[in-house]
């Protein structure tokens, strides 16, 4: 079935609390035998391109944009620490290109500023938006390694949505 009716399936109980001046929603999601927690940031109706962005040109792709006006960040609360950091989805403020990883030096097969972190895998490296053009509004998404420096395939956004909903291996 699709992410949200599986997630809909497992959902026990939502809450709202305020965290940090925000209103988050927070599932509690059954798996097997443990619960799970997923936060999502408040809906931004209208999520505005931070000025390093308008800087590099980049405009919030559509899924993403459409995603930000029910959660303005969204992924798993296992601990304080992981608050959004690791396989989550970046609130809109704190979305960045590549540049601000990379030298501008470093030779690579492909322009920093053309891709778009939006989701972090908590060990430096995370899935980006690539454009092919800054004309490009449906960017396909791409996995930067930080140890690498090198994009390779990935799921699509909706894939990587299904991925932080889905239950988690070894629970």
């Amino acid at each position: 079935s699709g992410t949200l009716s599986s997630m809909a399936e497992r959902c026990v109980a939502v809450y709202r609390v305020r965290y940090c001046g925000l209103w988050l929603q927070l599932y509690v999601l059954r798996e097997g035998e443990r619960y799970r927690l997923l936060a999502g940031g408040p809906p931004n109706r209208n999520p505005q391109e931070v000025e390093e962005l308008q800087v590099h040109g980049w405009e919030i792709p559509y899924l993403l944009k459409t995603f930000y006006r029910v959660h303005d960040g969204f992924g798993p609360l296992d601990n304080a620490s992981s608050f959004w950091y690791e396989d989550a989805i970046l609130p809109s403020a704190a979305l960045s290109s590549l540049t601000r990883y990379m030298h501008s030096t470093e030779e690579v097969l492909f322009r920093p500023s053309d891709c778009l972190l939006f989701y972090p895998d908590g060990g430096g490296s995370g899935y980006c938006f690539q454009r092919a053009t800054k004309a490009d509004r449906q960017p396909q998404v791409v996995f930067w390694s930080c140890r690498t420096h090198e994009l390779s395939e990935a799921p699509s956004f909706l894939g990587l949505l299904k991925e932080i909903t889905t239950p988690q291996q070894g629970n």
